[in-house]
């Protein structure tokens, strides 16, 4: 059994059944239709800036993968995952910006200009119609917190 570690960047594993391989998640040309048993993903898909690439991202993963669980914050619920802020998916860039940036509201620490941008850039959050859009007959489960869904995991196993 092997287990391939897809990320940005290829770094050691250390482990003989690990194996790190630098990639894009939207583009997995290099791997044949079926070629994994599980195509598992936590909290990437939102990551990729626009719903095109969640589309591709989304097509790849059912394409190379026999089976695939794939997991992401929900766009709708009160705190956002990335700043753990409160409904700051609904604010404007600019005043999420500030208070990353001029604040300690977001994870207790002040965010590096860059880091800020960079993810309020890249940060796209789904809905569960998003969801079900992206993984059309999947199942799709809904992990809740004090009754709300917290995030989504659309999977065919």
């Amino acid at each position: 059994m092997e287990i391939i570690l897809l990320n940005l960047d290829a770094s050691e594993t250390g482990h003989p059944q690990l194996r790190a391989v630098k990639g894009d998640a939207t583009d997995l040309s290099e791997y044949e239709d079926d070629s994994f048993d599980l195509v598992f993903s936590n909290s990437v898909i939102e990551h990729l800036y626009t719903f095109e690439n969640q589309e591709k991202m989304a097509k790849e993963c059912m394409r190379v993968g026999k089976k695939f669980f794939i997991q992401t914050p929900n766009r709708h619920f009160p705190v956002e995952a990335h700043y753990a802020l409160p409904f700051a998916q609904y604010l404007p860039d600019k005043l999420v910006y500030t208070i990353l940036t001029k604040t300690k509201l977001s994870r207790l620490h002040r965010w590096r200009t860059e880091k800020a941008k960079q993810y309020l850039k890249e940060i796209r959050l789904l809905s569960k119609k998003e969801m079900l859009k992206l993984f059309p007959g999947a199942t799709l489960f809904k992990e809740k917190f004090l009754g709300m869904n917290k995030s989504f995991v659309a999977h065919n196993l």
